[in-house]
This record gives C-alpha cells, structure tokens and sequence, in this order.
C-alpha cells in the first residue's frame, strides 16, 4: 500500500495533481472497482493498493509519456559524445599532472627556503667567529714606571743596627735600649 503523497513523489507529481487525477473519471470507477483499491484512514490518509497505484501509474505514463521518453541519440551525436569523453580523460590526467607538477614545486621551494635558512646561520656564525679571530689586538696596557727604589729608612740612633749572618742565615739582634 502507499499513500497519495508517496505516489506523487514516485511520480514527480504534487500530492494534489495526484489526488485530483484519482478522483476524476475513469480513474476513480476502477480504483473504486478493485477490492481495496482506494482506502481513506480515520486520519484523512488516502491509501492506494499496490494494484490502484499501478493504475495511477499507467494514467501517468499515458499522459506525459511523450515528454518523458528520450529522443534517440543520433550516431553522429554519439560520436561527439564519445570525442568528448576522451577528451575529458585527456584533460582530467593534464590536471592530475600539473597538481603532480605543482606539489613538487612546492616541496622545492620549501626545500630552497630551509637551504637559505641553513646556509644564513652558517654564513652569519662564521663572520661571528671571523669577527673573534681576526678581531684587532687590544692596545697593551702600559706597564707602570718603575718606582724608584725606596729611600732608606732613617733609623733613629736610639735603635741599634741590625747584624745579618747570610753564611747561617740568622739575625743577631742587639739589647732593646732602656728608656
């Protein structure tokens, strides 16, 4: 079973051209002629038996079946079609080739790129280093006048001399003075 609005779908058909065609005359004495051909349900739902859509089927086709029956293909429209379908294949494996091509490109570029990259650092490192090694001596600092040797000490009198023996390598010192 199927209902109105299935039918009209099937077909292509609004619900209403359907429903009109099913209760217009002849149609509407055979459906009602089948046993269940045609069934409302307490909703308002107009049902169809597969042998009533059939029916409405054959009065569609009868009707448009001129306009929906292709025109046959000429042979000479069969073969521009046929010319043309090559060359769409033709034309689809061109653009599957430039999209090779083109990926490929792109991998070279990025490749190119990170080369560059690789090669900027290494340049800019080794002018880095250059810069080190060849970088200009530093002016000495100047090495300080030598000071005068130190002027003797005037020991006062009140102290004695100081005696050094270097053969034993001591000091003699003399008596503290008493004050």
């Amino acid at each position: 079973m199927k209902t109105i609005k299935e039918l009209a779908d099937e077909l292509g058909v609004s619900k209403q051209a359907v429903h009109a065609r099913v209760n217009k005359e002849p149609l509407k004495s055979a459906l009602e002629a089948l046993e269940n051909g045609i069934q409302t349900s307490a909703r308002g739902t107009v049902h169809l038996s597969d042998e009533g859509a059939d029916l409405v089927r054959s009065a569609y086709a009868e009707k448009y079946a001129p306009t929906l029956m292709r025109p046959a293909v000429s042979s000479n429209d069969q073969l521009i079609i046929q010319t043309l379908t090559e060359q769409l294949k033709v034309k689809d494996a061109q653009i599957a080739e430039l999209q090779n091509r083109l990926k490929e490109s792109i991998e070279v570029v990025l490749l190119t790129q990170i080369q560059n990259t690789v090669t900027d650092a290494i340049k800019t490192a080794m002018h880095s280093q250059q810069n080190i090694i060849e970088a200009p001596e530093m002016p000495k600092i100047p090495e300080p006048p030598e000071a005068p040797p130190p002027k003797p000490t005037e020991i006062p009198e009140k102290y004695p001399p100081v005696s050094f023996d270097r053969s034993h390598q001591s000091i003699t010192l003399p008596p503290y003075p008493a004050q």
